[in-house]
């Protein structure tokens, strides 16, 4: 299949992207590929999984955003199956090694920001309060 043998040559490329680019868009829409790719042949993302969990989904799971939370604990579940592993992807749960615990806590660390951030959200969907530095020649 086309989109694997892609992935087998530009894994490491989507994962620096879709886990630390500098725009909000272009790591989520990497982990759109990512949570595509799982589903199309877990088996063939599987051999791979630690770096993506270490690289993308830890760093994705801490997101204040639930959506961004379902799409890492979601490629995990895949990766987990592939693999022939049961993980449950809740603090507490039954987690398959050290690197399942490591999810399991940013994802309650997400979880945790987005309950913080509950209606403080101003307008712009940022927090209330932030005051934005234009620079002195913008207009």
């Amino acid at each position: 299949m086309a989109p694997i043998k892609f992935f087998e040559q530009a894994s490491e490329a989507l994962f620096a992207a879709a886990g630390a680019d500098t725009y909000n868009r272009v790591r989520q829409r990497g982990l759109l590929v990512l949570m595509l790719l799982t589903g199309l042949d877990a088996a063939a993302v599987a051999p791979k999984a630690e770096s993506l969990i270490r690289t993308v989904l830890l760093p994705q799971a801490k997101s204040s955003d639930a959506e961004v939370r379902q799409a890492c604990a979601d490629i995990a579940r895949g990766l987990a199956a592939a693999r022939g592993e049961e993980a449950e992807l809740v603090p507490g749960g039954g987690q398959v090694g050290c690197i399942w615990h490591e999810l399991c806590e940013a994802l309650a660390f997400g979880s945790a920001a987005e309950e913080s951030l509950n209606g403080e959200v101003a307008v712009n969907g940022g927090p209330q309060g932030v005051e934005i530095e234009w620079p002195p020649d913008w207009r």
